[in-house]
């Protein structure tokens, strides 16, 4: 390898060392900071809407990912918080857990083998995110967010074993 590849080849490495470092420098003060899928709209009284086409029987990583943490940071801002209350969260994201993996459960390992964040869009992704939006406009409570899912779960015939 020629004297000027080698050199060109090494400032690039460092260029993109500098845009990880750059980024995770970035990421360490918007921790809390996640990408929504209404970024300038609020959920609450109004009508949600949306364009369904972005749906597609697909396994599209980069709408899964947004779909997903978008739904898990409404969870979070409307689930009720503390100690007191980690159990009902807990059952509510091992019911939308159970459904994106497509009834896969967690082992005796704790190990559940599949990754709900990349599930089929229209088939999964789309009924758990319906079900979370639904719920935020009619303002239930921790309950019907899980008995949706429960029922979701039921009528695809996934359960805990």
């Amino acid at each position: 390898m020629e004297k000027n590849e080698k050199d060109k080849k090494n400032r690039q490495k460092e260029e993109r060392l500098r845009e990880m470092r750059d980024l995770i420098e970035q990421s360490k003060s918007d921790t809390k900071i996640q990408p929504l899928l209404f970024p300038l709209e609020e959920l609450g009284d109004e009508d949600i809407s949306f364009d369904s086409s972005i749906f597609n029987d697909v396994a599209d990583p980069d709408k899964s990912h947004r779909l997903y943490f978008t739904m898990r940071r409404i969870l979070m801002d409307n689930l009720p918080s503390g100690k007191e209350n980690k159990k009902i969260r807990q059952l509510i994201y091992d019911e939308k857990n159970l459904f994106l993996n497509r009834g896969k459960a967690v082992d005796d390992k704790g190990v559940r083998g599949s990754s709900g964040q990349m599930t089929y869009i229209s088939s999964f992704m789309e009924p758990a995110f319906n079900v979370v939006t639904e719920w935020v406009k009619t303002g239930g409570g921790p309950m019907d967010i899980l008995v949706a899912f429960q029922e979701l779960n039921e009528s695809h015939g996934f359960k805990f074993e």
